[in-house]
C-alpha cells in the first residue's frame, strides 16, 4: 500500500550564477520536499515566508510524459487564464496559456502550466525557472533540480507499481472500460475562456481507475498548450466518467490506468449557415444583438438592437448565438461570475453584391464579440 505524506528532503541550499545585467532569480527559503501521495507525486519548495508564500510545485503525469508546474502565491482569485511565457534557464521562452484558479483549502492563487516531460528534462540543469503572465513575474532559482528529479522518479516508479501503470500493466488481464463512452463531453462544455479567444487543441489524458471503477486522478500526458482546455478535460472526465474496473488473471478487480485523447475544436460559421432565402434574395448586412448571458457564460436571451435590414438575417443571428455561442461571464467587484448583457455583432456578406447602407453609430462601437459569414457564391 502506498503511504501518504512521506517526504524526501534535499536539504542544502545553493545559489545560482547570474549573468551580468540580469535580475537575480529569487532564492529558495526551504529545501525540496518530494511527497509520495496515493495518486500522484509532487515536489515543492518555498521562495518566501510561511505567511506570504511563493511556492513552486512540480507534478509529473502518471505515465511520466508531461510535467505540471504550479506557481502558488498568497491571495485568492477568480478562475481565469492568461497568456504566459515559461522560461527554463536562458532558453527561449515557451509561449503558452497559464490556467489560474484559487486552491480550495488554502485559498491561495495558483498559476498552472503543463509542458512535455522531454522538454523539461532536457533543461534539467538550468539554474532557474520563470513564469511571466499579466499578473505574475517570477524567476526562481532551482538548485539541485537533477537530484530532485531522481527522487521524483523513484516516487513515480512506486506510483506506477501501485496503480499497475507502464511496465506493471502486465498484471492486468482485462483492461478497464468506460461505461458511458458516448456523450461524455458535449459542445456546451467548451470553456468560454478558450472559445472567446478562438483557442483549440488536443489533450492526452491518463486516468487512474480504482478497483470500484472510480476515477481517482487524472493527469495530462500531452498538453494542448492552453491551460483551461487541459484542466477542463480532466475535470469533466473525473466528474462524469465511470468505468468497469480492470481485473487480474484470477478475475479480481485491480487498480489500473486508462488513456485517451480529447480534441477541442471550434466549429466555424460557414456558407451553410447563410439562410437560403436570404442568399437567393441577395440580402446582406450587419446585425447587432443584445445577448443575456448567465453566470456560466451561456446565452439565455437575444434581441436585435440594430437590424441588418433583413428579417431573415436578424432571426438567423439570434438563432445561432443562442445555439452556439459561449461567453466569458461578467464578474462583480469580488470577482464572482454574474448574469449580464453584452453586445454581439454578426456581419452577413455576399461578394460582389451591393451592401445596404447602415448608418447607425452603434455598429461602430466596441462589442464583446464579432464574426463575419461570407457566402462563397457572389451576385
Amino acid at each position: 500500500m502506498r503511504v501518504r505524506g512521506i517526504f524526501a528532503c534535499l536539504a542544502s541550499l545553493s545559489f545560482a550564477a547570474v549573468p551580468l545585467g540580469a535580475a537575480p532569480p529569487l532564492q529558495p527559503t526551504s529545501p525540496w520536499n518530494v511527497a509520495y501521495e496515493d495518486s500522484q507525486c509532487t515536489a515543492s519548495r518555498n521562495y518566501a515566508s510561511e505567511d506570504k508564500p511563493l511556492i513552486l510545485t512540480l507534478v509529473p503525469s502518471a505515465t511520466g510524459t508531461a510535467m505540471r508546474l504550479l506557481f502558488v502565491r498568497k491571495g485568492g482569485t477568480a478562475t481565469t487564464q492568461e497568456q504566459a511565457e515559461l522560461t527554463l534557464g536562458a532558453g527561449k521562452p515557451m509561449e503558452t496559456y497559464a490556467f489560474i484558479y484559487e486552491a480550495p483549502q488554502t485559498h491561495h492563487r495558483v498559476y498552472m502550466v503543463n509542458v512535455p516531460m522531454a522538454e523539461f528534462r532536457a533543461a534539467a540543469a538550468v539554474p532557474s525557472i520563470g513564469l511571466k503572465t499579466g499578473t505574475l513575474r517570477a524567476q526562481l532559482a532551482v538548485s539541485q533540480l537533477p537530484e530532485m528529479l531522481v527522487e521524483l522518479d523513484k516516487c513515480l516508479a512506486d506510483l506506477q507499481d501501485y496503480w499497475n501503470v507502464g511496465k506493471f500493466a502486465k498484471r492486468v488481464s482485462l483492461q478497464s472500460k468506460p461505461e458511458l463512452p458516448i456523450g461524455l463531453i458535449g459542445p456546451g462544455d467548451y470553456p468560454a475562456l478558450a472559445l472567446n479567444r478562438n483557442l483549440s487543441g488536443s489533450v492526452g489524458l491518463t486516468m487512474l481507475i480504482d478497483e470500484h471503477g472510480k476515477v481517482a486522478d487524472c493527469t495530462v500526458d500531452v498538453p494542448s498548450g492552453t491551460g483551461i482546455l487541459d484542466v477542463v478535460s480532466c475535470f469533466l472526465v473525473q466528474k462524469r466518467a465511470r468505468f468497469l474496473p480492470a481485473v487480474d488473471a484470477s478475475g479480481k478487480p485491480i487498480k489500473s490506468a486508462f488513456s485517451q485523447s480529447i480534441t477541442w475544436r471550434i466549429a466555424a460559421l460557414s456558407q451553410a449557415d447563410y439562410p437560403a432565402r436570404a442568399l437567393k434574395n441577395h440580402e446582406q448586412g450587419s446585425a447587432l444583438a443584445d445577448v443575456a448571458v448567465d453566470a456560466k457564460g451561456h446565452p439565455v436571451g437575444c434581441a436585435i438592437v440594430v437590424s441588418s435590414s433583413s428579417n431573415l438575417l436578424d432571426e438567423a443571428t439570434c438563432r445561432m448565438i443562442l445555439a452556439r455561442a459561449h461567453f466569458e461571464p461578467a464578474k462583480n467587484e469580488l470577482g464572482r461570475p454574474i448574469e449580464a448583457h453584452i453586445k454581439f455583432r454578426l456581419n452577413w456578406m455576399i461578394p460582389r453584391c451591393r451592401a445596404p447602407v447602415q448608418t447607425d453609430p452603434r455598429l461602430q462601437e466596441p462589442v464583446a464579440g464579432s464574426q463575419t459569414i461570407t457566402s462563397l457564391k457572389g451576385c
